[in-house]
């Protein structure tokens, strides 16, 4: 039963980041006039401009969206892997990343086999 406990939590866990990231994604993107942040998601943590420049003052009114990219806590890896997939395909899990993201979608996956479709 501890290890079902576990498991259960680690899932829970995942898909809650993985909301997470969707919604701070589409926000950005509704922010930014439909354009998506680059492949390593760092965006998402920094002020931007319209453009998606980085840099601090009122100049860069958005964001930061997160304060960091969340764990993937089946492997503890905060990793972003590029993939052209929407939606990811098994193909595209690597088992050792932590997100699958789609650059020009936007579209995110949890790096992980039994939840890549999450």
């Amino acid at each position: 039963q501890f290890t079902n406990s576990t498991s259960d939590a680690k899932a829970s866990t995942t898909k809650f980041n993985l909301h997470t990231l969707r919604s701070q994604i589409e926000l950005y993107k509704t922010q930014h006039n439909g354009v998506v942040p680059t492949g390593t998601l760092v965006e998402l943590t920094k002020n931007t401009d319209i453009d998606g420049n980085q840099g601090t003052g009122s100049a860069y009114p958005y964001g930061p969206y997160i304060r960091q990219i969340p764990d993937n806590p089946f492997n503890n890896s905060n990793t972003i892997t590029v993939i052209t997939n929407d939606p990811a395909v098994a193909a595209d899990v690597t088992g050792t990343g932590g997100w699958l993201y789609n650059a020009t979608t936007g579209g995110i996956w949890i790096d992980h086999a039994d939840y890549v479709l999450e």
